[in-house]
């Protein structure tokens, strides 16, 4: 297991086969598990990894896209109850098991983006996603850490 993201409310992780994994925690109830029906990486590549989520019913799932294109996911386990929210720290990778790779850039956006919006994302060969995004996704940007120049 490789973690991407671990925080206090959701885990993005790279399974040993390269499928991705997605845990949404739902206090006092069932956590939702969610996972790539197929490995999202041959290793030794860059690769563009977004997930969007919107979680105000336990009947919706996560959208995974890999390089611009979403992916076919299967919900492993249906979560219930209430959403965890957000707070605290979040962290990329996890102090014993921590991320096998090389992360460019690191974003949240306080909406949920469109389809064409996480392809002009992939698309966007600045890596400034402040100045070169679609209106709407800079406006909705609420954290960005650049990590390097990437490929």
């Amino acid at each position: 297991t490789n973690y991407l993201l671990y925080g206090n409310a959701v885990i993005v992780l790279l399974q040993t086969d390269n499928t991705l994994r997605i845990k949404q925690e739902y206090g006092g109830g069932t956590d939702g598990y969610w996972d790539t029906d197929a490995a999202i990486t041959s290793g030794n590549e860059w690769i563009h990894v977004a997930m969007t989520y919107d979680s105000t019913s336990t009947a919706n799932n996560p959208t995974v896209y890999i390089n611009g294109e979403a992916v076919a996911i299967t919900e492993v386990v249906t979560p219930a109850g209430t959403r965890t929210a957000w707070s605290g720290t979040q962290n990329l990778g996890y102090s014993s098991n921590g991320f096998k790779g090389q992360i460019s850039d690191f974003a949240f956006y306080d909406a949920v983006l469109r389809s064409d919006e996480i392809k002009a994302i992939y698309n966007n060969g600045t890596l400034d996603l402040g100045q070169h995004s679609p209106p709407r996704v800079a406006g909705n940007l609420i954290f960005w850490y650049r990590m390097g120049n990437g490929p």
